[in-house]
């Protein structure tokens, strides 16, 4: 039988042309009139693929990759995004993956009816994105369904801006295994998963070399500072798993008395020094490995000393106290600002 109830849950079971056998599992809540559906769907898909159409595939099928590529690799799987994605499934149940914008308004119509916070309804349509930008990535599809996506607006953002003190005095009261990896974070950009994955053959040409299991699923490249290339030689691969980072980073943060810093911070801290020294979001993007410049402009945010400091700057007429060494020394000075040293011992404040 092709359609068939297992732990309530309903499972369809088909064989195409070729003999290859199709089984998939319908999520919790759905019908056997959705299964029917399902299994219609499955056997057209082959009956076209079989006479040269290009396949459709469902929303449900994106789904099913991305878990098996790399959803379930990360650190949220367990915690809350398995729970979310099921939400989506159950909604999506065998539309099309065209169909995904129409997910994404249902999902966003329910939250909003329900009560629930623009986060909360954000952490799903966060899936949706993805599953639609990986859909176009994949060939699946050739319209940009991930980037139709639209967020719902009063999310409240943290607003924590590291200073490179703060960066130093967490060092200082790291354990050793941890301390290269949050001075490392901090003047890369990287994410800690990303991180924790280098390999020596991963550092090459005084750059790392970030592979496509990064959030985005793109590659990119990230030239190192002096003192995170010294940091690459001695310590990558880092000797830690997830599980110990954090436990250690735990410590640290509570020794450091700032207990609300999160690893990311120091990714953003990276993004929000670069801006501060002038340097292009486009560039910040692509070395944070952004989707879109929307979401660099979200996560880096220039301390007001930084905006003062660019707003002083400003001239329309030739100033002669500006002479070539004084630039000299200031721009040296922000160098050492950006970059303490790791050996040092007194905390700069």
């Amino acid at each position: 039988m092709s359609v068939s109830k297992r732990n309530n849950r309903w499972r369809v079971r088909i064989r195409v042309g070729s003999g290859q056998r199709i089984d998939k599992t319908l999520p919790e809540g759905a019908s056997r009139n959705d299964a029917l559906a399902l299994e219609v769907a499955l056997r057209q898909a082959a009956i076209g693929e079989a006479v040269g159409r290009r396949r459709s595939y469902t929303i449900a099928e994106a789904i099913d990759r991305w878990e098996e590529t790399g959803a379930r690799a990360l650190r949220s799987w367990t915690a809350d995004l398995r729970y979310r994605t099921q939400v989506v499934r159950a909604i999506a149940g065998t539309k099309p993956i065209d169909a995904l914008p129409d997910v994404a308004d249902e999902l966003r119509r329910r939250g909003l009816e329900a009560g629930s916070s623009p986060a909360n309804i954000n952490r799903h349509l966060s899936i949706v994105r993805r599953v639609g930008n990986l859909a176009e990535k994949w060939g699946w599809t050739d319209k940009p369904l991930g980037r139709r996506i639209e967020l719902v607006p009063g999310e409240v953002e943290r607003d924590v801006r590291l200073e490179p003190s703060q960066v130093h005095l967490l060092m200082q009261c790291a354990d050793p295994r941890l301390a290269d990896l949050v001075v490392f974070l901090a003047l890369t950009g990287l994410r800690r998963s990303e991180a924790l994955r280098l390999t020596r053959a991963d550092i090459r040409h005084g750059a790392a070399h970030v592979d496509q299991r990064s959030k985005t699923g793109k590659r990119r490249v990230v030239p190192l500072a002096p003192e995170a290339a010294a940091i690459a030689e001695r310590s990558i691969p880092f000797a830690l798993t997830a599980a110990n980072a954090r436990r250690l980073w735990e410590r640290a943060r509570r020794d450091a008395d700032l207990p609300g810093i999160r690893f990311t911070d120091l990714r953003h801290a990276f993004g929000s020094w670069l801006v501060e020294r002038g340097t292009s979001l486009a560039t910040v993007r692509d070395l944070l490995g952004h989707s879109s410049l929307k979401m660099t402009s979200r996560y880096v945010q220039a301390a007001p000393d930084g905006a003062i400091t660019a707003v002083a700057a400003l001239r329309i007429a030739a100033d002669a106290s500006d002479s070539p060494a004084e630039k000299k020394v200031g721009a040296k000075r922000v160098l050492e600002i950006l970059t303490p040293n790791a050996k040092a011992r007194k905390i700069p404040t």
